[in-house]
């Protein structure tokens, strides 16, 4: 019998393929950040997609993915999974000071 995943897990699987691409070239970089997949963003005035945030104290940067703010801006499958590799594209190259297409040359705008 197929295995069936949920919408939620799904989305993981987006992250972790994005977070293995990025790998790839940022590994020891990314080593030292936590990724977090969260179903909604705090920010209720605006539609956040993700967000980087840089260490504070004994806490690691963080980027956040918010799945269910992609999930409705995304079209399908194919352009959820390139959404969420463009967030994480573009958080992590904020917490390193780069230009996304630093951080990736190949990921283009999704606007």
């Amino acid at each position: 019998m197929p295995v069936v995943l949920t919408r939620a897990e799904q989305f993981d699987e987006h992250v972790h393929a994005a977070l293995s691409r990025l790998g790839r070239t940022w590994a020891d970089q990314l080593a030292g950040i936590d990724v977090v997949v969260a179903e909604v963003s705090d920010d209720d005035s605006q539609v956040v997609l993700g967000r980087a945030t840089p260490a504070r104290g004994a806490q690691p940067p963080r980027l956040v993915v918010h799945r269910r703010s992609i999930e409705a801006r995304a079209r399908g499958a194919r352009e959820r999974e390139l959404l969420v590799h463009q967030v994480l594209v573009e958080a992590l190259a904020e917490l390193l000071g780069l230009d996304p297409s630093l951080v990736d040359p190949e990921s283009g705008d999704t606007d």
